[in-house]
């Protein structure tokens, strides 16, 4: 990996240069010495800075595929994850409008880089309404949105680049979804479009005082936007004591996840955890579970980069697979005897509504979590733990209801009522109400 990543940056020496500047450099050694496995993460990244920016052919091919489609209504959607990052709720809720009718637009959080004229450029098309695309942002500069104010820069540029994308595509009155503040400087510029936020985050509890204008900027964007969707309780509460909101959870992919094999008792029983394992991750629980069961094997697949997993590792029954593409999921998934969701109780997992969760009962496994606020709504189907002792038992108690057919049949039924389409079919008349609104 490390030689795909060089002959990567080397391809384009002169770009290199550009982005080679000292806190850029200093936060890659960070990111790749902090833990194992986190190259191909980075890899992805840069490749997508690197890879796309003269695929001129493909571009052409799918503006002209976009141009022949009709739908009932434009949505450009500015994420808070590129595309090819984590299959996410962003990415959930695009393909599933997309299958509403909707033609989606899902802009990538990199600038476009390299390209002379070229204001945008389609990258990739997902689903037949769904496609990916770059903006060009007249620098070589690549903001991390959960930091940086966009600057007027990029603002400008990004502008010019939806002007003409939207001319060339014959775009009037888009419907304009924000998943994080960082964007809105870019929407305050399109005051024609119908503007939503959708709040999937606690964003002030990623960030420090220094980081005050990005939260301005939500303050701002959750007054003047026309509607506002948050993923949580905890989120909704918040948000309004300055304006309604609707609650949009999140989902699963049900027809994917269905799909882990049946559970079968083996000699070996594995705790098994798919998800990013940052800072959130409460890791010294993990440890202190697997010392009380040292004959259980506790596998987590996934990202460590943002969590010291040092002390982990030195446990034989604890095992890191390592970030895993969202199609090979099941194949781990199918060795997992029961789930769990090890979180600390933060600003920011007090506002989580976990995918993990719809995920886990979709594929028939029991879950064990901490006291999560969205995961206490669900105790009839989820066995809470607060500390060691009681996750260690409730694992346990866990592997027994794996023998009840009728619970495991009980728990898919009900995360099949929790489907991406069946949210964006919410999202979906969210918007066409606030249509009407304004109609009216």
């Amino acid at each position: 990996m490390i030689n795909k990543f060089l002959r990567l940056i080397f391809s384009k020496p002169l770009l290199t240069l550009k982005l080679a500047r000292p806190r850029r450099i200093r936060n890659a050694i960070i990111f790749l010495c902090k833990n194992k496995g986190n190259m191909a993460q980075l890899y992805k990244r840069y490749q997508g800075i690197y890879g796309t920016s003269d695929n001129t052919l493909i571009h052409d091919e799918l503006v002209e595929a976009a141009k022949s489609l009709q739908s009932k209504k434009d949505l450009f959607i500015l994420p808070i994850i590129d595309w090819g990052f984590r299959h996410q709720r962003p990415q959930q809720l695009a393909l599933s409008l997309g299958k509403l009718g909707y033609r989606v637009f899902y802009f990538s959080t990199t600038p476009l880089m390299g390209a002379g004229m070229q204001k945008y450029q389609f990258v990739k098309q997902p689903f037949e309404n769904v496609f990916v695309c770059k903006l060009n942002a007249a620098t070589t500069q690549i903001d991390d949105i959960h930091q940086n104010e966009m600057t007027n820069v990029i603002r400008d540029s990004y502008q010019i680049a939806l002007n003409v994308l939207m001319t060339e595509l014959e775009i009037d009155s888009p419907v304009l979804v924000l998943n994080h503040p960082y964007w809105f400087p870019l929407a305050k510029l399109s005051p024609h479009f119908l503007l939503g936020y959708d709040c999937m985050d606690h964003h002030a509890a990623f960030h420090e005082a220094e980081f005050e204008g990005i939260l301005d900027n939500e303050k701002e964007l959750i007054i003047n936007a026309d509607f506002v969707v948050t993923s949580s309780s905890y989120l909704s509460n918040k948000v309004s004591q300055v304006r309604e909101n609707q609650i949009v959870r999140n989902g699963c992919e049900y027809e994917f996840f269905s799909n882990v094999a049946q559970w079968r008792s083996s000699k070996k029983t594995i705790a098994g955890y798919v998800g990013a394992i940052a800072e959130w991750f409460d890791i010294d629980l993990l440890i202190a579970v697997a010392e009380k069961l040292p004959h259980w094997e506790f596998q987590l697949v996934g990202s460590t980069a943002g969590c010291d997993i040092r002390e982990a590792m030195k446990l034989p029954n604890i095992i890191f697979i390592g970030e895993v593409e969202y199609g090979n999921l099941l194949g781990y998934m199918d060795q997992f005897d029961v789930c769990m969701i090890p979180f600390k109780l933060t600003e920011l997992t007090k506002a989580t509504n976990p995918v993990k969760v719809y995920e886990y009962l979709a594929a028939g496994r029991a879950v064990v979590s901490s006291p999560l606020p969205e995961v206490l709504l669900l105790k009839e189907k989820v066995f809470i733990a607060s500390d060691a002792a009681s996750f260690a038992n409730q694992l346990q108690f866990a592997l027994a209801s794996m023998k009840d057919s009728q619970l495991l049949s009980n728990w898919k039924r009900w995360a099949s009522e929790q489907d991406w389409l069946i949210r964006a079919k919410q999202f979906d008349k969210i918007i066409l109400e606030r249509n009407d609104r304004i109609a009216d």
